[in-house]
């Protein structure tokens, strides 16, 4: 197998005139240092229109290794290790995407990268934390940022652990996961070496930029694996701060399982090629059964039918409820007319980050006993119906 995937990363860009043909993956792309930048308060306004940001309105900066930015948003946010340099050459972005294409989703050359769902579930996170929750059923987007500080977050498929980086810097503890060895061992280097977990929360020199209270731990994960759910949720019983407190003891209420679960790009395939199932399983043995309790999910639309009813079908049996957020670029502030907004540039992002954003959808869910149900409205006709807190879900 080792051998035919070679081949084919040789075999890819081996036309005429192009300067990457018979060239590996590792050789085009080799893993590297990149750099991105959240603004902590997106310029789009809440539904009272106030702008509504808060103090920590400085940009966030994340520095991890990984492969080139090759998708629109992902080299938006990109504000060293070559943004203009990413631009710049698209015979390498297309010489990569095809050995990608080549490659599969099921190779070790995923996890590596970050991808455009990934920057976008940074900033959505980033926007709730600081700006509080617009239009959402959620209690954590508008607990605000003393709040979050409380919450234990793990990530689900992690990847280069950017989100997870990023969040530690607000939350009390991390815990990232990823379901390939060789993906773990880059995102354990970026976790150790880009996190500084000696200032906390407010600690750094900018008073006005969150510090991580700790380095995130991590471990390996395969969604449904008893086993290593249990190793997952015993890292609540670790200490987490240098006085050697427990997140049980000091954290957000008990500590057997997380207040926030976070992910992004989780499913790629159709339906029948999807871990949908045990992925909605692991969420429900992981997460927090209290009423601020989330998980935000982005996923980003491709051309399979019946992905999203089949997450929320999934989820409904085991207890939970799926809220479909379509309004991403408006929440990031980034849209035609905006001047930049949550992201790391002033100019208007071009219109293939706007494309990109129109296919993200922002699944938050909670267990379906803590959700209200929805208040009844009256039509034109004068009957009274009842609107469901799954907007979207005939959409995939």
């Amino acid at each position: 197998m080792a051998a035919a995937i070679e081949a084919k990363r040789s075999a890819v860009g081996s036309g005429g005139g192009n300067p990457y043909r018979n060239k590996t993956l590792d050789e085009i792309d080799p893993i590297r240092t990149t750099t991105f930048t959240f603004f902590t308060a997106a310029a789009a306004p809440t539904a009272g229109g106030d702008q509504k940001a808060t103090d920590s309105a400085s940009p966030q900066s994340v520095t991890i290794e990984c492969r080139r930015p090759v998708q629109p948003l992902t080299k938006w946010y990109t504000t060293s290790g070559g943004a203009a340099a990413a631009k710049s050459d698209p015979a390498l972005d297309m010489a990569i995407v095809n050995l990608l294409g080549s490659l599969g989703t099921s190779t070790d050359y995923t996890g590596d990268r970050v991808w455009d769902a990934n920057v976008c579930l940074c900033a959505y996170l980033i926007s709730l934390i600081t700006r509080g929750s617009s239009g959402s059923t959620s209690s954590t987007g508008a607990a605000g940022v003393d709040e979050w500080a409380k919450y234990r977050v793990l990530e689900l498929g992690a990847g280069t652990g950017l989100a997870s980086v990023l969040m530690s810097r607000f939350v009390r503890s991390v815990h990232a996961t990823d379901g390939n060895t060789k993906t773990l061992t880059l995102l354990q280097r970026n976790l150790h070496t880009k996190t500084d977990s000696g200032g906390g929360r407010g600690g750094g020199s900018d008073s006005k930029t969150p510090q991580p209270v700790n380095t995130p731990t991590s471990g390996l994960l395969f969604w449904g694996d008893q086993t290593q759910i249990k190793t997952a949720l015993a890292t609540l019983q670790q200490p987490t701060d240098s006085a050697g407190s427990t997140a049980a003891a000091a954290g957000a209420g008990g500590g057997e399982r997380f207040d926030i679960i976070i992910g992004a790009d989780l499913v790629y395939s159709d339906v029948s090629h999807s871990p949908i199932t045990p992925l909605l399983e692991t969420v429900a043995l992981t997460l927090r059964v209290a009423p601020h309790a989330r998980m935000w999910w982005c996923h980003m639309l491709r051309p399979y039918s019946g992905v999203l009813p089949a997450i929320q079908s999934a989820a409904s049996q085991a207890g939970l409820t799926v809220t479909v957020h379509e309004d991403v670029a408006t929440r990031l502030g980034l849209s035609a007319s905006s001047g930049g907004g949550s992201s790391s540039s002033s100019a208007v992002p071009p219109k293939s980050c706007l494309s990109q954003l129109k296919q993200m959808r922002m699944l938050e869910i909670a267990w379906t006993q803590f959700i209200p149900p929805p208040p009844p409205t009256t039509n034109a006709a004068g009957t009274t119906t009842t609107t469901t807190a799954t907007a979207g879900a005939a959409k995939s």
